[in-house]
């Protein structure tokens, strides 16, 4: 079960399809709601569930797991912090944000097993009294790769949600990325999602669908992961350099907690807050560095596939299997 959603690909779709692989049968949903019919799930060994956390839903799965199937709950974003200048604030934030945090410690609880993609998400729920958290970072599939396409000039490309407008904001990216499109006549700017808003060569794709991504990463040659000192950043994954690497992009991102410890054999550059266009700059004018990037990145993405992580989803599942087990034998 799952939402439909370009994270449920990383989190849900690409592990169970891994799983699939490896010889496992996995029921899948049959339609948009993400979910499977409950009398299928009776018959499972477990019921992977991501994000979501309905108190409807936490009550079947209560049910299920009475009857002796395995639960497997899986979160990768902390929406509680969601900061309040924010586009998603009001929607998800503040007291809403809260209440739906409480909502998924109950159903954390209720699961044999929590998956997670960083440690600092694991630590928030443990201090919420959550147990048998194993964290399991993102990782990609090979099939979305695409090659670098030929093109004229230099695209700088920043593939984000609207909740990155305050990295925007507060590392002043607009102001720099204009004043590099102002000196270089061969620059120009895309993003995809988030809106840079800038006065000339710039292109923007409001809303992209997940597998169409790689095709628009193609066209960069230099790929921005800017993350700006707030709490909401330290939670996030590491994939959007791994995304970059494996199209052979060079990237340059926030020193901050998701990218802390990455550098130029993964492909790219970590940057101050208060030198970015120095670091644009940088990657603009050295064509050399920028191929010897991208080849770096390409070679560590290689270690970065689903199926290089397909050991740690089979023991978690294996994991929670055998913890379900355990607790019906002794409510018998």
């Amino acid at each position: 079960m799952f939402e439909p959603t370009a994270a449920a690909y990383y989190r849900g779709v690409y592990p169970l399809e891994a799983m699939e692989r490896r010889g496992h049968e996995i029921v899948w949903p049959h339609d948009d709601s993400g979910d499977p019919k409950l009398d299928e799930l009776e018959a499972c060994d477990a019921v992977f569930v991501f994000r979501r956390s309905e108190d409807h839903l936490r009550r079947s799965l209560k049910r299920l797991s009475e009857r002796g199937v395995a639960i497997v709950w899986d979160t990768d974003d902390d929406l509680s912090a969601i900061p309040k200048h924010s586009p998603t604030y009001k929607n998800v934030g503040a007291l809403k944000g809260q209440r739906r945090f409480a909502d998924t410690v109950r159903m954390a609880r209720t699961a044999d097993v929590m998956t997670t993609t960083t440690d600092t998400i694991r630590a928030k729920y443990e201090r919420n009294g959550v147990t048998n958290i194993a964290v399991i970072e993102n990782c990609l599939n090979r099939r979305s790769w695409r090659r670098s396409q030929r093109h004229s000039g230099i695209v700088i490309g920043w593939i984000a949600g609207v909740e990155h407008t305050e990295d925007l904001v507060q590392l002043r990216l607009r102001d720099v990325l204009a004043n590099v499109v102002s000196a270089h006549p061969n620059v120009r700017v895309e993003s995809v999602g988030v809106d840079i808003g800038l006065p000339e060569r710039y292109t923007r794709q409001p809303v992209a669908h997940f597998d169409d991504l790689p095709k628009h990463m193609a066209r960069y040659d230099i790929g921005l992961a800017p993350l700006c000192d707030i709490l909401f950043n330290n939670a996030r994954s590491n994939i959007k350099l791994k995304e970059y690497a494996a199209s052979g992009v060079a990237w340059l991102a926030s020193p901050r907690k998701p990218y802390q410890g990455f550098g130029e054999k993964h492909g790219g550059l970590l940057v101050e807050d208060c030198d970015w266009e120095q670091a644009i700059e940088r990657l603009v004018r050295d064509k050399k560095l920028r191929k010897k990037l991208g080849r770096n990145g390409k070679a560590w993405a290689l270690s970065q596939t689903i199926d290089a992580a397909a050991d740690q989803w089979e023991q978690v599942f294996e994991t929670a299997v055998k913890r379900a087990t355990l607790a019906r034998s002794a409510a018998v």
